[in-house]
């Protein structure tokens, strides 16, 4: 089984990264589950979905080979920037513990992750080329993390970096530990 690393995509550009699919990857009882803007794509976007999937069924079934090939893809190709789940979020500690083993391996690329599992332990600070942003929902705010705010245009706008939604042209988020404030769309 093969694993899918997008090669990019509209807000990306071309800055690679992975996806597993949302709600079973997700924390129980997360509040944005009915306005996840990816989990309406997900059911909207057949080859996205087959993907995401098969990323999923690859990593269930034989997670010495996920790992395995997205090493090798990083190693091979030599990103400057990767990010992790513009779908899904990490399913568990033990796929965290392997995407920081990767990160440490792979020192010249820039790794991004944007999570809502608060409780999982990444180590933050300690890999410098490995950036984590908590996701807050409303009131949903991990306690002293980098946060990235999901602003819908009403009441007061949270502070922190304003996405310009092209992430191939600003990079803040690899290169900062500070708030970023993402538009909904």
């Amino acid at each position: 089984m093969k694993l899918h690393i997008s090669t990019g995509n509209s807000k990306l550009g071309k800055i690679p990264n992975i996806s597993l699919p949302p709600i079973i990857t997700c924390p129980d009882f997360i509040p944005c589950y009915y306005e996840c803007y990816c989990n309406k794509n997900f059911f909207y976007l057949k080859k996205a979905k087959e993907k995401w999937n098969e990323n999923y069924e690859l990593l269930q079934c034989n997670p010495y080979e996920f790992f395995s090939q997205l090493q090798s893809f990083l190693q091979t190709k030599k990103p400057k920037y990767f990010r992790f789940h513009t779908g899904g979020d990490c399913p568990d500690q033990n796929y965290v513990d392997n995407i920081i083993l990767i990160a440490e391996i792979c020192k010249n690329t820039k790794f991004l992750i944007f999570t809502k599992r608060y409780s999982f332990n990444f180590y933050d600070g300690q890999v410098p080329n490995f950036k984590v942003k908590y996701s807050a929902w409303g009131r949903m705010v991990p306690y002293k993390k980098p946060v990235a705010w999901l602003y819908d245009g009403k009441g007061e706008m949270p502070k922190g970096f304003k996405c310009t939604g092209k992430c191939d042209k600003c990079y803040w988020c690899w290169e900062n530990n500070e708030d970023v404030v993402l538009f909904k769309h």
